[in-house]
């Protein structure tokens, strides 16, 4: 559990200085129940709720959408259109 939380911020935060100009931030939401799932429509759980009250504090918003498979997340990261995704 720790490491799946130490990973999931480690991605959150490493995330921050590519969408510092953005209100919004894209993030991809993947199942690692109970700290992280994506439950009708949004991403719930521990990890999520410290992540969305600490971007909420720095004055940003996070849509969450269920992620894909892994090859095309990383392929909407690189081009821009997701901000955050866990691994």
């Amino acid at each position: 559990m720790k490491k799946r939380v130490s990973i999931w911020l480690l991605c959150l935060f490493s995330g921050l200085p590519l969408c510092v100009m953005a209100d919004t931030i894209t993030a991809y939401c993947r199942d690692y129940p109970p700290e992280l799932y994506f439950d009708q429509g949004r991403c719930v759980g521990a990890v999520p709720d410290l992540a969305i009250d600490i971007f909420a504090k720095l004055g940003y918003d996070i849509r969450c959408f269920q992620q894909p498979p892994l090859g095309r997340s990383v392929r909407e990261a690189k081009q821009g259109n997701i901000d955050l995704f866990t691994l």
